[in-house]
C-alpha cells in the first residue's frame, strides 16, 4: 500500500514529520508530493526499524550482594558486612516480571536452598521457587528465573532458605541486605 503525503506548506514541518511517521508505522512504502508538483520516487520503509527506534533502551541490570547471617533474618534483610558476602542476585528490568539470577560460592554444601522474593521490610506478597539452587560439594550453586510483578519500582528481600540445618548453622539461611534493593518492573 501507497499513501501519497502533499508537502505543500514548510511551515508545518513538525506536522508532516509526524505524519510521516504515522504513515511509516501504517504502510510499507510512501509516495511523496512536492509542492512543484514533481513526484518524487516512492521510499520503502523497514517497519520493524520504526518500532525499534521507537523503543526506549532498557535500564541496565542491577547486582546486589547476598550475605550469611547467624540465626534467622528479619524481614528487612540481612545485617550487611563486607566478610559475610556469599554471593549475588542480579535484576534485569523486563516487562511485567521480576528477572534473576541468584549465584551463591560459599553456602552450605550438597544443600537445596528454597528461594523467596518479597517486599520489605515487612515480607509483603512473598514469591516463593521451592528447593530452586542446590549447591555443590563446595557450596556454589545458582539459579535464574522469573515472577509475575505489576510495573513499578520496589524494594525486594531476596531469601535463601535450606532445611536441615546444616554443619555450619550461619549458612542455613541467605539474603539480601537491609539497605535498599531497588528492582524496577516495566509496563508491557
Amino acid at each position: 500500500m501507497s499513501t501519497l503525503l502533499n508537502l505543500s506548506s514548510t511551515n508545518h514541518r513538525v506536522t508532516w514529520l509526524g505524519a510521516l511517521v504515522s504513515i511509516a508505522l501504517l504502510s510499507s512504502s510512501c509516495a511523496f508530493h512536492s509542492p512543484g508538483g514533481d513526484d518524487v520516487e516512492p521510499i520503502e520503509i523497514d517497519q520493524s526499524a520504526v518500532t525499534a527506534a521507537a523503543s526506549p533502551p532498557l535500564p541496565p541490570p542491577v547486582s546486589f550482594p547476598v550475605f550469611f547471617n547467624s540465626g534467622s533474618i528479619s524481614c528487612s534483610g540481612a545485617t550487611e558486612s563486607a566478610d559475610k558476602i556469599i554471593g549475588t542476585v542480579t535484576f534485569q528490568p523486563s516487562s511485567e516480571r521480576v528477572s534473576f539470577a541468584v549465584n551463591v560460592t560459599d553456602a552450605a554444601p550438597n544443600a537445596a536452598y528454597t528461594l523467596a522474593f518479597s517486599g520489605k521490610p515487612s515480607c509483603a506478597g512473598a514469591v516463593f521457587f521451592q528447593q530452586a539452587l542446590t549447591t555443590d560439594a563446595a557450596g556454589a550453586g545458582s539459579f535464574a528465573g522469573s515472577f509475575v510483578k505489576a510495573p513499578g519500582q520496589y524494594d525486594l528481600l531476596t531469601d535463601l532458605g535450606t532445611s536441615p540445618t546444616p554443619t555450619d548453622p550461619t549458612k542455613r539461611e541467605l539474603a539480601t541486605g537491609s539497605g535498599l534493593t531497588s528492582v524496577i518492573v516495566l509496563p508491557p
